[in-house]
């Protein structure tokens, strides 16, 4: 969207920071989703049936491959972006799955 948000004059962060910070803080958005959730159970925060989220990854593979594939063209990033919506969707529900789980089995 660099191109498209530049031309008509947005001010978004990655038309301020460029395309090349753009592309990896859309890898840090996937990434360090997986990132937090490995964290937050190795600390004990949330439950260790919050990593069948983790289910998620190969979602979240593939989106990151076709983003890399297309980052700099309009209408073939449009994939991408479903799959930024449909990644973080999973991680929310399977991780709402697990806490369930994790009350439910007394962990």
């Amino acid at each position: 969207d660099y191109d498209a948000d530049r031309v008509v004059h947005k001010k978004n962060l990655v038309v301020r920071a460029g395309k090349r910070m753009g592309q990896v803080g859309y890898y840090f958005l996937i990434l360090g989703n997986y990132a937090m959730l490995i964290l937050a159970v190795i600390i004990g925060s949330i439950t260790p049936y919050a990593l069948i989220a983790l289910l998620s990854i190969p979602v979240a593979i593939k989106t990151l491959r076709t983003f890399s594939r297309n980052y700099d063209k309009i209408k073939e990033i449009i994939p991408a972006q479903a799959g930024t919506i449909i990644t973080h969707s999973l991680v929310g529900i399977l991780m709402t799955f697990g806490y369930i789980l994790g009350v439910l089995l007394g962990k």
